[in-house]
């Protein structure tokens, strides 16, 4: 009997300890800490952007929708208002229509204000030659065919326009080192713990003017491998971002 009940208590012990167990909040993990970064945001002079549609107009008049927005951002490097530059050598393969990297980490800054950010849509030299990024889907796609020097696409910016009542294609495509796009955006801006991110915001209306008109009736809806047209599209693209406000 004595026996009995000593294995009863040791039971009820045993249950109590496990319920006690049970009861017990698991610790959870502290929210990781806030770091810089940039937001992208894709609009047509302040409208925001909307795919399969013919509903934009561009500085020549042309009629048009878009269909794709690929392109490659690199070379990013900040300068603080104190003079300290700050740089990177990753490389961000953006897909605007699915999302892809549309939030950019630049877990290498510290908080503060900056004054300037550089940065290539494109790849440098360095990195522009074929094989030289790992052979994802999205790499695969944007190569540069060999028999035409090589490398990648910097952009892809396809859609349609419709000109006397027809709708036909276009394709603004970028690539070789001559066309590398450098953007300089001097502008203060501040990464706070508060307020990490800022937001770069791409015009596309500006890949058609300053300093060159780009009208598809004039300078061609195809644009690879036709020297004149990427180069106008390469000098107009040197503003086609800046920082929101």
């Amino acid at each position: 009997m004595k026996r009995v009940i000593i294995l009863a208590l040791a039971v009820l012990a045993f249950a109590g300890c496990a319920k006690k167990d049970e009861e017990m909040p698991t610790p959870s993990s502290p929210a990781p800490a806030p770091k810089p970064g940039a937001n992208l945001e894709f609009t047509v002079d302040g409208q925001s952007l909307a795919y399969d549609m013919i509903s934009y107009f561009n500085a020549a008049g042309n009629n048009y929708g878009v269909t794709r927005l690929q392109f490659y951002l690199s070379g990013f490097e900040f300068e603080a208002t104190d003079g300290t530059t700050y740089n990177s050598d990753k490389i961000w393969y953006v897909d605007a229509r699915e999302g892809t990297n549309g939030s950019i980490p630049f877990d290498y800054l510290p908080f503060g204000t900056y004054k300037k950010v550089t940065f290539y849509i494109g790849l440098d030299s360095a990195h522009n030659y074929t094989g030289s990024l790992p052979a994802t889907l999205e790499n695969e796609n944007m190569a540069w065919p060999v028999q035409m020097g090589g490398g990648y696409h910097f952009l892809k910016f396809e859609g349609n326009f419709e000109d006397q009542g027809n709708t036909f294609g276009f394709a603004m495509h970028l690539g070789r080192n001559q066309f590398l796009i450098t953007v300089e955006i001097n502008s203060n801006f501040e990464f706070t713990a508060a307020a990490p991110d800022i937001v770069l915001s791409m015009n596309l209306n500006e890949w058609f003017v300053n300093p060159f008109i780009y009208d598809f009736n004039v300078d061609g809806n195809y644009s690879m491998g036709v020297g004149a047209a990427m180069g106008k599209l390469a000098a107009n693209g040197a503003d086609v971002f800046t920082i929101k406000p």
